[in-house]
């Protein structure tokens, strides 16, 4: 698959998850099924800021050329299981080691705002020269480090994996 494809994928799933809770009514957005879950709100920020984070790593990458922070090689085995676990049912947590990941209760049209002013910086990031699409680019906290690709493959499932838990918490706090 295409960096293009794979942009497409995850610019379809962003659209997707804003226009789930542009549908919500306000207070809906910030309605929490128990004080253990995510509301929707909290559940688009973390998606968001998750997606900002690799971006931002990449580009910081793609940034310093030669000089670029050598990450290690990727490991196809890690980046496997990483969407093995975004596309099943089982709960995990958030990642505690990034500080950018944290939640700090942004309105709805901020979210939206930031988050859709992510779309240009990855179509100047798409140009990744040829001989970097093997490399290491963007560390995840669990996976390590990731191609862009597998960094994207990631994204697209993390968005998606997140709109299933934006339907769940939905209907559970109706």
């Amino acid at each position: 698959m295409s960096l293009r494809s794979l942009l497409n994928d995850l610019a379809h799933e962003r659209d997707a998850f804003l226009e789930a809770l542009a549908a919500l009514p306000p207070d809906a957005r910030t309605a929490s099924p128990s004080a253990d879950t995510w509301s929707p709100l909290e559940i688009g920020e973390h998606v968001f800021k998750a997606e900002r984070s690799m971006l931002t790593g990449l580009e910081r990458q793609l940034e310093r050329g030669d000089a670029r922070k050598d990450l290690g090689g990727p490991s196809r085995a890690k980046a496997t299981a990483l969407l093995m676990a975004m596309r099943s049912p089982q709960r995990f947590q958030a990642p505690t080691t990034v500080p950018d990941l944290a939640l700090q209760g942004m309105p709805y049209e901020e979210l939206r705002t930031q988050w859709t002013a992510l779309a240009p910086r990855w179509e100047a990031a798409a140009s990744i020269p040829e001989d970097l699409a093997t490399v290491g680019l963007v560390r995840h906290p669990y996976a390590g480090p990731l191609t862009a690709k597998d960094a994207l493959r990631f994204l697209v499932a993390h968005t998606a994996r997140h709109s299933r838990q934006l339907n769940r918490t939905v209907r559970a706090a109706a």
